[in-house]
Parts: structure tokens; C-alpha cells; sequence
């Protein structure tokens, strides 16, 4: 199984690097602000599925027993905003409208976590 997850990641390796390559080649205002969130959703998409083919790979290690997790401080607000981006497209398109809202003082500025394993 591993294998074929291995394969997987490759094709998927690809599409970021076209991402990124495009990215850089991409004049500044060649995209309609609809067309930069597309972009960066379907950017970020493909790095999500990068994270859940390791995921995967992860589990083999976590039952040979050799699964490395990586604390680190990580802030709450970016974590949360890049879900709600990641999921924008989609709301606008059935009409819905999401509201985050943050209370300062009930949130902590960095929580610790594994950002790898986080999408």
C-alpha cells in the first residue's frame, strides 16, 4: 500500500510546482481578485492532499512504532483562516456567508501542535 501511496504523492508534487511556477511568472494584476482566490484555494488544495497522502504514510509509521510528531507554537488565527478560505469558494457559491470572530482576550494567541498534521 505504501507504495501506491508513494506514487501518488509524485503526480500531486507536480501540480504545486506548476503552482508555483505560475505564480511567479504571473504578472501582478493578470487575476481578477475571484480568479486569485480560485488560484490560492486550488493551491492550497493541492498542498492538502500532499499533507493526507503523508498522513497516510504517517499511519504505517505510527504502527511500526516510528511516528515523529513535531510540536511547535502555532497561531490559532491563521490556522483558523486558512480553513475558511480553503472553504470560501464553495460557501459563495450556495449563497452562504460566513462570519469568524475572534475574542482576544478568550483566545490564545498560539496553541502547540504539529502544523504538518493540521488541515
Amino acid at each position: 500500500m505504501s507504495g501506491i501511496i508513494h506514487d501518488l504523492r509524485n503526480p500531486i508534487s507536480c501540480v504545486q510546482l506548476f503552482f508555483e511556477l505560475l505564480e511567479s511568472q504571473l504578472p501582478a494584476n493578470a487575476l481578477t481578485p475571484d480568479m486569485l482566490n480560485m488560484f490560492r484555494s486550488c493551491k492550497k488544495s493541492s498542498q492538502n492532499v500532499v499533507v493526507m497522502i503523508s498522513n497516510i504514510l504517517d499511519y504505517s509509521k505510527m504502527q511500526n512504532g516510528n511516528l515523529e510528531v513535531n510540536y511547535k507554537p502555532q497561531n490559532v488565527f491563521e490556522i483558523i483562516k486558512n480553513c475558511v478560505d480553503l472553504q470560501h469558494q464553495k460557501v459563495v457559491q450556495k449563497g452562504i456567508k460566513i462570519f469568524v470572530y475572534f475574542d482576544p482576550m478568550n483566545l490564545p494567541k498560539k496553541v502547540f501542535l504539529d502544523s504538518i498534521r493540521v488541515t
